[in-house]
């Protein structure tokens, strides 16, 4: 099968989150699995990427565009490749809701008879739009219900995430396929959690609490400090790793914490390449995502594949999947609820010991990138024999 996927940022522009790595593991693995994959995007987030020039990445065939920034990202050079060159591909996957530069894809596909699927990423949940609504109100009603309505298909991460757009009334083929984890490399590794304790001053027998992303309101992070700040005075950190979003979350985090006298109790990380990411999910007892909204949660599978227990809001897409694990706890955003489970593990450590690698078998079992790529490849060749009848 020749696969076109268009997307506005791609790896290793891993800045932009989670759907980064996801795309790229799932056109890494299309090739291993025989297909022809072409990725069209732009170099948003990557440096000295000369534009329109093809690179061999992991195998796949990729296009970083130059791109200007008008109501998103638009590239100029993507849809003239489009435009081009759609008639030579079987089908299209597109991601990108609310971009500028996936409209006119949609509509060369459509011009052509090129079924394409869209991946929300969960930018028509609730909670996007809640963000900027009336820009995209307008924005949907001139562009983006074109964009969807035209879908040959649509792909859901979670049953929550379909859930959440039933008055859309969008495409009705479509199918709920989880991001995929490559679990050969979100391994446990004892070896490299201790060095990485080590290398940055933690003691062997602190507890470490630890969170993944970008530092954002949308996260829920400034509920950490009133969290952590009724914990007991027990040898425990909390470490952040990633980059402030630049919406005041890390500033108000400091103060917080500063008020709660445990600043010193607490680490921030910059964001770091994810071949590290391993050595600090081995290093740590327990991770927590108390988000307001995540479409999936990425990180919270990756922490459960290196054998990290994780507790999770109950506004994580995939929660309700996790919690299948054995090694997972889906709460309300209640902060005494939070504290009281916090406080039990930091007592009682052994709560959190289960049979060996039974997260990690589980994540193997549901998520591993090799089973959620033959779903999605199985839900292209579906898609493609009913846009040829």
């Amino acid at each position: 099968m020749k696969i076109l996927h268009y997307t506005p940022v791609y790896a290793p522009a891993w800045k932009y989150g989670g759907p980064v790595l996801c795309s790229s593991q799932l056109c890494e693995t299309l090739v291993k699995f025989g297909n022809s994959v072409d990725v069209i995007t732009t170099n948003a987030g990557i440096d000295d990427f000369p534009d329109n020039k093809r690179t061999i990445r992991n195998g796949v065939s990729v296009r970083y565009m130059g791109f200007n920034y008008f109501l998103g990202i638009h590239s100029k050079n993507m849809e003239k490749y489009v435009e081009k060159n759609i008639r030579s591909y079987d089908i299209a996957h597109i991601s990108g809701v609310w971009q500028p530069t996936t409209y006119k894809a949609c509509i060369d596909c459509v011009k052509n008879n090129i079924p394409y699927v869209v991946s929300l990423h969960g930018s028509l949940s609730p909670y996007s739009w809640s963000q900027k609504t009336i820009k995209k109100y307008i924005y949907y009603l001139w562009r983006e219900r074109k964009n969807t309505s035209n879908a040959a298909g649509v792909h859901f991460t979670t049953m929550a995430e379909k859930d959440e757009t039933k008055s859309l009334k969008l495409p009705t083929l479509s199918s709920i396929i989880p991001n995929g984890v490559d679990t050969e490399f979100w391994d446990y590794n004892e070896l490299l959690g201790k060095n990485w304790r080590k290398n940055n001053l933690i003691d062997k027998d602190t507890f470490i609490i630890l969170n993944v992303g970008r530092l954002h309101h949308k996260k829920g992070l400034d509920l950490i400090p009133e969290i952590l700040g009724k914990l007991p005075n027990k040898d425990w950190k909390m470490v952040f790793v990633g980059n402030d979003d630049n919406d005041g979350t890390k500033q108000n985090l400091i103060k917080k914490l500063k008020e709660k006298n445990i600043l010193d109790k607490v680490m921030f990380c910059p964001l770091v390449d994810p071949t590290i990411l391993p050595s600090i999910y081995s290093a740590s007892n327990l991770f927590i995502l108390p988000s307001r909204h995540e479409n999936f949660g990425n990180v919270t599978v990756e922490a459960l594949s290196c054998n990290c227990p994780v507790i999770v809001s109950n506004h994580v897409g995939v929660s309700s999947e996790l919690i299948l694990s054995n090694s997972a706890w889906k709460l309300p955003l209640n902060i005494e609820v939070w504290t009281k489970l916090i406080k039990s593990f930091l007592e009682n450590p052994q709560l959190l010991n289960r049979p060996k690698n039974e997260a990690r078998n589980w994540v193997k079992k549901n998520m591993d990138i090799n089973i959620t790529t033959k779903l999605m490849y199985q839900f292209y060749e579906n898609v493609i024999s009913l846009n040829t009848l």
